[in-house]
């Protein structure tokens, strides 16, 4: 059995959830913001998580970049522009040698954690002549 396939049965023995990476990814639905995804790289190695935050607003990339450099919010995650479908995408790389199951499950959930606690930028409200109220 490779260490893929351990990592697999073993968080499926510990969470009841089946996690078959041999296809390359799976989608796990185990959070309030929607589906999480883990791929597994060609050589077998390294595991990618990625979760999609929000759309791409042009205006909010300086936001989102600045992010990245704070260790306090992020730890070892970043958030990265995911061009085919122009939204952000909050994603960890991880070595398959180096976790087990229980590793998993923490991971997992420490970027739930970081997922349920990301700020957004201001959203900045405009006006315009039709919201005001016209006296005669």
């Amino acid at each position: 059995m490779s260490k893929l396939e351990k990592l697999c049965a073993d968080f499926a023995a510990q969470t009841n959830i089946m996690l078959n990476l041999s296809t390359g990814a799976a989608q796990l639905n185990i959070s309030d913001y929607g589906p999480w995804w883990i791929e597994v790289d060609s050589t077998g190695s390294m595991l990618t998580f990625h979760h999609t935050v929000t759309p791409f607003v042009e205006n909010d990339a300086e936001f989102w970049l600045s992010l990245n450099s704070n260790i306090n919010i992020l730890g070892g995650a970043w958030l990265a522009l995911h061009q085919p479908t122009r939204t952000i995408r909050l994603c960890l790389l991880q070595d398959i040698t180096r976790i087990d199951s229980t590793d998993l499950v923490n991971i997992l959930g420490n970027l739930q954690k970081i997922r349920a606690e990301l700020p957004f930028p201001e959203i900045k409200h405009t006006t315009s002549a039709s919201t005001h109220d016209i006296l005669v």
